[in-house]
């Protein structure tokens, strides 16, 4: 049974990783030279213009949905779950690859993209550590949205499930509007 808890904290740790290396590797790869050219371009449908910033955010949502529900369906990383619970948790998660990309498209400076890079792993890390960890040691991982995603994926009951989701969701927002006042205040944006 120890060898089940390990291989579920493992494979949670190594699915959950995939909206962060998404988001970082398209924030890096839009890099702030078209950032400029993203409200000329898009698509006008219906006489609304979309920007190129929306459809990569779509483009980076739609490959984190899918590569996210390959890797679940290979590695089965908790195996009492139903398919509900896999969609809710994949649309979760593939929603933090889109707010690690707008938290790096925030940024200009290459030093403040490296700080962003370290605080988004550290925060990442702070889920597989809590889930290893007992109390009081995994007080400290609850600043993480990826914990509280990462229980909302093992935990049993679907009400605690959605309050964990609740409190990632709020804790992810918070980050958003941290990094916003942030960089603004900096004039970096």
């Amino acid at each position: 049974m120890l060898n089940c808890e390990y291989y579920t904290i493992v494979a949670v740790s190594l699915t959950s990783l995939i909206p962060v290396v998404y988001g970082t590797v398209f924030s890096f790869i839009y890099t702030d030279n078209r950032k400029s050219l993203s409200h000329i371009f898009g698509i006008s449908i219906r006489g609304k213009q979309i920007t190129a910033n929306f459809l990569w955010r779509t483009d980076i949502f739609i490959l984190s949905f899918l590569s996210l529900l390959l890797a679940i369906r290979l590695l089965n990383p908790v195996p009492s779950e139903g398919w509900l619970r896999t969609l809710f948790i994949i649309i979760l998660f593939s929603s933090e690859s889109i707010v690690v990309f707008s938290l790096f498209k925030l940024s200009c400076s290459r030093f403040s993209c490296v700080i962003l890079l370290i605080i988004v792993l550290l925060i990442f890390a702070a889920m597989p550590s809590g889930l290893v960890l007992h109390k009081p040691w995994n007080y400290p991982m609850f600043i993480s949205p990826f914990y509280w995603l990462g229980w909302s994926w093992v935990i049993p009951s679907a009400g605690e499930s959605f309050a964990y989701a609740a409190i990632a969701c709020v804790l992810t927002a918070l980050y958003i509007l941290a990094a916003r006042f942030f960089f603004r205040r900096r004039g970096t944006v």
